[in-house]
Formats: structure tokens, sequence, C-alpha cells
């Protein structure tokens, strides 16, 4: 078995190896010279500042030159191409490397309900929430960072921020179980005036034997700035199944509605 220090030799020469010959240090090296300064080979380390490294290469890759290639290491991309090419990479990851937005979350559990009912006498009867009114919150908001998860329950008048999804998974399964409403909320950048909005809460279904079973459902939706998206239209997903097959439900039974807004810089 390789040492440490071997593996590590190894995986260097990997990188370092392809870059060499893209840069022209090869028996080739003196063609450089007849080589248009704009289409000379080029190696750059680009450190992000602000942005996951995996998501800035997915979005100047489509743009790389067929002849370069990107590494990244740590917080670093390592982009071997022109001169050329390399100007028009640095300036795509300009707009995609930039401070994470603050986004104000909206959630209304009555979205789209109808304010009443007519009675035969003709009578207006209006609907409202069969919980306890002292728990009653249908519309709720919060700002956020970009990329934290914000927590909504209809039984509690403030919602509440994680940076991960993970912690909410039981807190939905349970509410779910209670009969409460509750979603979990992440927005991300998806564009100038769009947004990607993912959504998880948690469903109980009967089984045979009176018997329950409570699962979490989530979804993501590409979606524009300032727009309600009304959940009973989204699309979710069964995370994880224990035949390893994806089920997906097209239905979500409720009123329940999320917006997003970005909040001036």
């Amino acid at each position: 078995m390789p040492s440490p220090t071997q593996q590590a030799l190894s995986k260097l020469l990997r990188y370092v190896t392809p870059l060499l010959c893209l840069a022209g240090l090869s028996p080739l090296a003196q063609a450089q010279d007849s080589v248009p300064a704009s289409q000379q080979a080029v190696i750059e380390i680009v450190r992000l500042q602000y942005r996951d490294p995996a998501l800035v290469r997915a979005a100047i890759e489509p743009h790389l030159d067929e002849r370069g290639a990107i590494s990244q290491i740590d917080h670093n991309l390592i982009i071997s191409t022109s001169r050329a090419n390399l100007n028009e990479l640095q300036a795509l990851i300009g707009e995609v490397d930039v401070p994470l937005k603050r986004f104000l979350i909206r959630v209304d559990f009555d979205y789209a309900a109808p304010p009443g009912q007519t009675l035969p006498d003709g009578a207006q009867l209006t609907v409202i929430s069969t919980q306890d009114l002292a728990v009653d919150n249908p519309v709720q908001s919060i700002v956020v960072t970009e990329g934290e998860y914000a927590y909504f329950s209809r039984s509690e008048s403030t919602p509440r921020i994680n940076p991960v999804f993970a912690p909410w998974g039981m807190q939905l399964e349970q509410d779910a179980a209670q009969s409460r409403q509750s979603v979990a909320v992440r927005a991300q950048m998806a564009g100038p005036e769009r947004v990607s909005v993912e959504l998880a809460l948690a469903s109980t279904d009967t089984l045979p034997g009176d018997e329950t079973r409570t699962q979490l459902l989530q979804s993501t939706s590409d979606l524009s700035l300032n727009q309600w998206l009304p959940l009973n239209s989204a699309r979710f997903r069964y995370p994880q199944a224990e035949n390893g097959l994806q089920f997906f439900s097209t239905q979500y039974e409720g009123g329940l509605a999320v917006r997003v807004e970005v909040m001036p810089d």
C-alpha cells in the first residue's frame, strides 16, 4: 500500500501534469511563441470569497475552452485555459461569487382559502381554523441569510432559523404526528430575478390496521421573486424510500404557500 507521502505526491501529479502540458512545458514549448497572446495557455488560481466553489465551478464550466481544465482545492479554483478564455471566466466568477443575499421569507398557511360560506338562509359563515385561535398564526415572515433554513409552524408565532435542515426533520415529523402544520424553507438565488426554493414538510399516512406512518416530503421549485408558491402545486418526493425506490406526491392538502423577497443591501 502506498505511503501517505506517495499518495499525496500522486494526487499532486494528477493536478499538475495536465496543467504543465497545457501551459506549454513540453517538447513543443517553443511553439508557444508563435501563438497569439490572447490564445496562449495560462494557469490561474482564483480564490473565491463568498460562494460554494462547487456552485461557482458548475456555473463557469459550460464557458470553459474545450482545451482547458478546472480543478478545485479547498476554496480555490485552479483554471488552465487560454488568456482570452480566462478573462471571460474571471468576469463570470465576478458575477457569481457575490455576497450572500438576505431574504424575507413569508409563509401563509391559509393561502387562497375561501373567506366564508353561504348558508341555505343566505347568511355568511366565516371559515376559521379548527385549532385554538390562541395558537393559530396563519401568516408569518422572517429574514434569513441565503442558504439558511427557516422553520415555520402554524402553532408558533415566531419562525426559527437554522443553517442546516437536519434538526428540523424530526421536528416536522413530530408536528405531523400531532396534526400541526409546519414547513422548513430554504432559498438561494437562481438568476437575477429568480430564486430556488427548497421545501420540507411531513405527511402522516394511515396504514392497514389503523396504524400511521409519518414521513418527510421534500421539494425544490424555481420561481420568480415576490411571487407566491402554493404548495399544492409543488411536486414533493420522499427522500428515502424503504425499498430504494422514489415515490412522488403531487398533491399537498391545505392552502399553504411560500413567498421570497430580497432585502435591500
